[in-house]
């Protein structure tokens, strides 16, 4: 975990998300604020969040502000993905037929588990209809985005979508189906 992390966490500024399918794993936060995702039209893609991510030395320290050399010449991670972030692992899928089919058996998986917890009929529906609106967004940016695993390399859980919406950003974004997340204040 990030200093970043720990601190907003002590501060109880932070919402964490663990996976619906893996509870024991954290697989993001909103440390470096939550994003809505949007289409090529700019509408909101439902059952989709996003967070931002930002360039950090090794062990999720800040990068020194006054001394750019100092700041360039550092090893460094991204704040989300870093081994001491949430440590997350490319996952590469074979085709896009492939992803499609992850896609659908995530999202039956997802259903199975928030009923097995007892989640209400009717947030249950509400996740299956944000799937069928975000379903064909991931697979319309399937070559956009980059999927990983989170910490404990499970392909079957959460998986988290690195994306450049603008190629202009110096880091990633991280794309997230929030259906499949457990939030918890921090």
């Amino acid at each position: 975990e990030s200093t970043l992390h720990l601190v907003l966490r002590l501060r109880g500024g932070i919402l964490a998300y663990n996976d619906l399918l893996d509870p024991a794993v954290e697989v993001g936060s909103d440390a470096g604020g939550v994003l809505d995702v949007t289409d090529d039209e700019g509408n909101v893609v439902p059952g989709l969040f996003m967070v931002t991510s930002r360039e950090v030395a090794q062990g999720g320290f800040a990068l020194p502000d006054d001394d750019p050399a100092e700041a360039e010449a550092m090893e460094k991670e991204n704040s989300v993905s870093g081994p001491s972030a949430f440590n997350l692992t490319p996952m590469p899928f074979g085709s896009k037929a492939e992803f499609r089919d992850w896609v659908k058996g995530y999202c039956q998986q997802v259903r199975q588990a928030l009923k097995d917890k007892g989640t209400a009929p009717e947030e249950v529906k509400a996740f299956m209809a944000e799937a069928k609106g975000f379903a064909p967004f991931l697979l319309k940016k399937y070559k956009d985005l980059t999927p990983h695993m989170n910490s404990n390399c499970n392909p079957d859980g959460a998986i988290i979508f690195e994306y450049w919406p603008d190629e202009a950003q110096a880091t990633p974004n991280w794309v997230y189906i929030k259906g499949g997340l457990i939030e918890y204040k921090c």
